[in-house]
């Protein structure tokens, strides 16, 4: 029966990462200029013009936005522990554990598991369906202090450089420089020069147009796909977030399908462990010699009393 109960709460937290990942990827809907109710996730849509479907679609939005806000502050204290935690094994030492009181140590257990779009969804995603992609937005190990999801959240914010990781390589190249010629202060300079911006080719404004004026780009074209992921960063912001859009509603689709699984799963599990109950309340009721319900629990343990089968 441990094993069975232990099952089911691994199941139940699957479940409810799910139900926050779907959640927080979901995005806002929006009130088209034709009128229509529009999800920010690629490809969806509602063709509904009447206000109701607008006044719906708002009291959505606020929901939306009230249980993202408090996902992303999860994500955030999740984040600030495991950098405290990183921070603590590269001292050799481990971070000192305060007691919990009563209320947070209920407040604790309610959470569910936190979620990083990054770690646990995006970029495992890329890694294994962008290579070429993900590699642009991947931090250098040996930058142990930078969160693994800054260049991630510096392309969504529409930088068009990597900002400290380019910094960082940039000293890089200067000391080995610097190490084959001697020349320190040439190398100083070379860590101050201005980052390049990446600059869009043809291609891609011509995407960033076809965006604009809402109209779809085939990601299915390997053409365009080849252009668009020559230079990520080079991307203006709409096309950045068409792609992280398209992106989330492939991730969706699968969790979609490995939350369907998942409740059939729990649902398996709850009647299994139903019937280990059952068996052992059948053999307290079968060396009864009178048995006595209500009529409502009569009906809820039919099962169990025809097999006894009370005289």
């Amino acid at each position: 029966m441990g094993v069975v109960y232990s099952d089911i709460e691994s199941t139940e937290k699957r479940l409810q990462q799910l139900a926050d990942m779907l959640t927080i990827t979901a995005g806002p809907l929006e009130i088209g200029s034709d009128g229509r109710v529009y999800s920010k996730v690629a490809g969806s849509g509602n063709s509904s013009t009447s206000s109701p479907a607008a006044a719906a679609a708002a009291k959505a939005n606020q929901v939306w936005q009230q249980r993202s806000k408090e996902l992303v502050e999860e994500q955030e204290k999740a984040s600030k522990a495991r950098q405290e935690a990183a921070a603590a094994r590269r001292a050799g030492s481990t971070p000192a554990k305060r007691p919990l009181s009563p209320d947070q140590d209920q407040q604790q257990r309610k959470e569910g598991p936190s979620f990083d779009e990054w770690e646990d969804a995006i970029g495992p995603f890329l890694e294994g369906e962008r290579p070429a992609v993900w590699e642009q937005l991947l931090v250098p190990s040996e930058m142990t202090r930078t969160a693994r999801n800054y260049l991630w959240t510096c392309w969504l914010k529409g930088f068009r450089n990597k900002g400290a990781v380019d910094r960082f390589t940039m000293a890089k190249e200067a000391q080995a420089a610097a190490a084959r010629s001697g020349g320190w202060q040439q190398a100083k300079k070379g860590t101050q020069a201005p980052l390049r911006m990446a600059e869009p080719s043809a291609a891609v404004s011509a995407a960033a147009a076809k965006l604009a004026a809402r109209q779809p780009v085939d990601l299915e074209d390997q053409d365009v796909l080849d252009e668009l992921f020559e230079n990520i960063w080079s991307l203006p912001p709409n096309v950045r977030h068409y792609l992280a859009q398209h992106w989330r509603g492939q991730l969706r689709s699968d969790w979609s399908a490995e939350m369907d699984d998942l409740m059939q799963t729990a649902y398996k599990l709850q009647q299994e462990l139903k019937a280990l109950h059952d068996s052992s309340y059948e053999a307290v009721l079968q060396s009864a010699r009178v048995i006595g319900c209500t009529t409502t629990g009569a009906a809820l343990q039919k099962d169990l009393l025809r097999r006894t089968a009370p005289g």
